[in-house]
């Protein structure tokens, strides 16, 4: 009853005398009507629709206290034309009988109503604000090269099934990998070259594509590897064995693609059904 202005009506059903439902309402300081349709609860469950009249019998009741709304004649006018003649005489009891009794300031009960706090906008910041990433910075927090911040939840690497292997000694630094990169994996190292931060990439094969200088970046599969380190910090620290480790990797690389070709995206027309035939798997499994 807390939205009951004064001299208002609560409009209730129920099978409880008007002094059992104030010792459930709260006092309030303005006096107020309590209106009573006797009956059962006539909520029976989700999407259950009991058809005892209940509703027919609300709107005679409406018609009694709260007159100025709508007359009962057009409410049973109404009742006539979507139901029937035994709804409306159920309205038109419910009319009659409904009891309303005055409630004056003071009446109920003294305890004090549920009151919340409500959470402003930066307590519900997660559920209201998308916190753009922030532009980045040098690379590896220093003054030179770039190195973009990126999203510290969803990481890409793990749907993966190739990533690519950089030759540093090759690179020109023509931008292209960096610029075409669709989901900015590359930093951009003091000296100008291109780092492929493993956190981010999906393994696409963009890079190697848009590369131009041969086996400079070659995709080789994520079964050859077991982390996610830096390829330009091995390469800083061991130049020697980084390029050791890296005709390893192009080994395996030239290996499988002899093997089965290209195993990562859509290469040509034709694959899926190829597939299907190696797999022995029908299109419709």
């Amino acid at each position: 009853n807390e939205l009951t202005k004064e001299g208002g009506t609560v409009l209730v059903t129920s099978i409880q005398e008007s002094a059992d439902l104030l010792e459930d309402m709260h006092v309030k300081d303005t006096p107020y009507n309590l209106a009573i349709v006797k009956g059962p609860k006539s909520f029976s469950g989700l999407w259950v629709y009991k058809d005892d009249h209940t509703d027919v019998r609300i709107l005679g009741a409406l018609a009694k206290v709260c007159p100025q709304l709508v007359g009962i004649d057009a409410y049973k006018e109404t009742i006539r034309e979507q139901w029937d003649e035994l709804k409306e005489t159920s309205a038109d009891r419910a009319y009659d009988r409904v009891q309303s009794t005055p409630v004056e300031p003071g009446q109920g009960n003294p305890e004090e109503p549920f009151s919340f706090v409500m959470p402003g906008w930066e307590t519900m910041e997660e559920a209201l604000v998308v916190r753009p990433v922030s532009v980045g910075g040098g690379f590896r927090g220093g003054e030179g090269g770039f190195q973009p911040e990126r999203n510290e939840v969803f990481k890409k690497w793990s749907t993966r099934t190739m990533r690519p292997v950089i030759n540093f000694e090759t690179c020109t630094k023509c931008t292209l990998c960096w610029l075409q990169c669709p989901d900015t994996c590359f930093d951009v190292t003091p000296e100008g070259l291109y780092d492929s931060d493993m956190e981010s990439c999906c393994g696409c094969g963009v890079c190697e594509d848009v590369c131009p200088v041969p086996e400079c970046i070659t995709m080789v599969h994520e079964s050859n590897f077991n982390d996610n380190s830096s390829q330009h910090d091995h390469w800083k620290r061991d130049r020697d064995g980084y390029m050791a480790w890296l005709e390893e990797m192009r080994a395996a690389s030239t290996t499988e693609k002899a093997e089965v070709g290209r195993t990562h995206g859509f290469y040509e027309v034709g694959q899926y059904e190829k597939e299907f035939e190696q797999t022995g798997v029908a299109g419709d499994d």
